[in-house]
């Protein structure tokens, strides 16, 4: 199976830009399985269809706008930074497009003149070191100029080895998202929560494959071959694949909330 297997055409209108006011008031699509017939209604109606022992599976990524359109001091030549990590303090790794605009002592401007950077640095595979100056909170100017899409606009614009980079760097970041520890700590919370509050029912948990590999790095003996990822549990493989794949898998816990056992489904 591929991921281009998934590929469909969804135009730019139908694309959701902003988040509504109220989140329950987003559309849902209920598909009968039986009939084939498709209803639509919103979010707020989906009580209506779940009944005693269905899974509810819940995504609780976060994503930050981490990208930026601007211009040119000089000559207001336009250009896109995506932040990719901070450094330190207002510098920042990101790329930029197009590049041979963002040379070094380049300063651009984003929201007539709310944030401001300068190109101090040019790093390994071409990405930019940006400092950015604002006035107030950065957080909050980022949010009010930034775009909310997940670090990349696009999957060609990705970082050379971005599943190999977040997986096996345990500091590496997207903008200002978590790192692999981070990461591993809070679906482990999120699980055991689930656990305490879900006792004798079935919860399935979907996350991007890179996640669930810090996950199972608390109990599995991880390791990148070939660009494959080999997940070990008491010394036996459970799986091999690609680093960027999807799989399930069930994991199995005691009362004490102790895993026992690991296997491929």
């Amino acid at each position: 199976m591929k991921t281009s297997d998934f590929d469909f055409y969804l135009p730019e209108e139908l694309i959701a830009q902003h988040t509504l006011e109220k989140r329950d008031y987003s559309r849902l699509m209920v598909l009968d399985k039986a009939t084939g017939e498709i209803e639509h209604k919103h979010f707020y109606d989906v009580l209506d269809y779940l009944n005693e022992g269905d899974t509810l599976v819940l995504n609780n990524t976060r994503v930050m706008p981490a990208r930026l359109i601007g211009e040119k001091v000089e000559s207001g030549g336009k250009i896109e930074f995506l932040l990719l990590k901070r450094i330190e303090g207002d510098k920042w790794e990101c790329l930029a497009k197009p590049g041979k605009r963002a040379k070094i002592g380049t300063e651009f401007t984003f929201g007539s003149g709310k944030l401001k950077c300068k190109v101090v640095d040019i790093v390994e595979e071409g990405n930019r070191i940006i400092e950015f100056s604002y006035d107030g909170i950065f957080e909050q100017v980022l949010d009010e100029l930034g775009e909310r899409r997940f670090g990349i606009s696009s999957w060609s614009e990705k970082p050379k080895d971005f599943e190999r980079r977040q997986f096996s760097d345990e500091n590496y970041k997207i903008g200002d998202g978590e790192n692999k520890k981070e990461v591993e700590e809070r679906m482990y919370d999120c699980i055991l929560k689930i656990l305490k509050e879900n006792k004798n029912k079935t919860i399935a948990i979907v996350s991007h494959a890179t996640a669930i590999s810090y996950l199972l790095n608390k109990w599995c003996n991880i390791k990148i071959e070939d660009n494959m990822l080999s997940y070990k549990y008491n010394n036996k493989e459970i799986l091999k694949g690609p680093i960027n794949y999807c799989e399930t898998l069930k994991l199995t816990f005691d009362i004490e909330n102790n895993l026992k056992n690991i296997e491929k489904i």
